[in-house]
């Protein structure tokens, strides 16, 4: 969880003033929502898997790349198997 809120401050110039967990997606990552203040959060990720991670993190770059509507890479620590993305909100399709 320190390696999340290093990238978050890195990214976002000051720490996180909360941290809460997510529900699970079926997977064996972790996921919490890091938040700033009312206009600035981000979405937290622990993957204990460095394949899927490196996979994700890939396809989310290209997708993005190629104007599909995924979340932003905001950072990343592979060594330490975390990542930040863009939080888009609570809503899941």
């Amino acid at each position: 969880m320190d390696t999340l809120q290093r990238l978050f401050e890195a990214r976002f110039g000051r720490p996180a003033a909360f941290v809460a967990p997510l529900a699970a997606d079926g997977s064996r990552r972790r996921m919490v929502r890091l938040t700033l203040d009312e206009s600035t959060s981000a979405i937290g990720v622990l993957g204990p898997e460095p394949e899927e991670n490196r996979a994700f993190l890939s396809f989310s770059r290209t997708f993005r790349s190629l104007g599909l509507p995924v979340p932003e890479v905001l950072g990343e620590d592979l060594a330490e198997g975390v990542y930040l993305v863009e939080d888009l909100g609570d809503t899941t399709l």
